[in-house]
């Protein structure tokens, strides 16, 4: 491949390797541990929760966002492949 051609591809969105469709995004699922509080809405009679914090984020994963494939798990494979530098 010559040098043109490695600029015209970088140049193209990437496809995803699972289903192949061009895409311009992933889609990050995170796991985490969490704390919130938890009361009950005497209004509503329904449980609400507030004052969120994210605690660890135990584990990230980047999806395809035709295929919902998990494609990386972490964020600079994920930077990477969007930018267009990813390994083949």
């Amino acid at each position: 491949m010559d040098e043109a051609e490695v600029i015209a591809n970088k140049l193209k969105p990437p496809r995803c390797p699972k289903c192949g469709a061009e895409i311009d995004h992933l889609r990050c699922y995170e796991k985490a541990w969490s704390t919130a509080t938890c009361y009950i809405n005497e209004d509503y009679l329904i449980v609400e929760y507030s004052d969120w914090d994210i605690l660890d984020v135990t584990e990230v994963e980047y999806h395809c966002p035709k295929c919902d494939e998990v494609l990386f798990e972490s964020e600079e494979e994920a930077r990477k492949f969007l930018k267009g530098e990813a390994d083949e």
